[in-house]
């Protein structure tokens, strides 16, 4: 057996190695590629839900502050027609 067969021989181990030794890490990555996307689809649902959730709470919100203060608006507006009618009728 010569060096040129022992040689040879060291190419194919070494080669073989550096197969094995990324194979291994792309796989990993590959599946961790496809969890994270996985847990993108889901998490994008999730949010969408509750986009809509808070939306609603939002709208509720607004109906229920403008149902609150309407009359107190319209209250104090009556209140300053009359401030101001006085004032006009009564100067000083």
């Amino acid at each position: 057996m010569t060096i040129a067969f022992w040689r040879d021989v060291s190419v194919v181990w070494l080669s073989l190695f550096c197969f094995l030794g990324l194979a291994i890490p792309l796989v990993a990555l590959y599946f961790a590629v496809r969890g994270l996307n996985a847990a993108h689809r889901k998490t994008i649902s999730g949010l969408r839900q509750a986009q809509r959730y808070s939306r609603t709470v939002q709208e509720q919100s607004d109906v229920l502050s403008q149902r609150v203060s309407a009359p107190l608006i319209r209250a104090h507006g009556q209140a300053t027609r009359w401030r101001t009618l006085v004032r006009r009728l009564w100067p000083g």
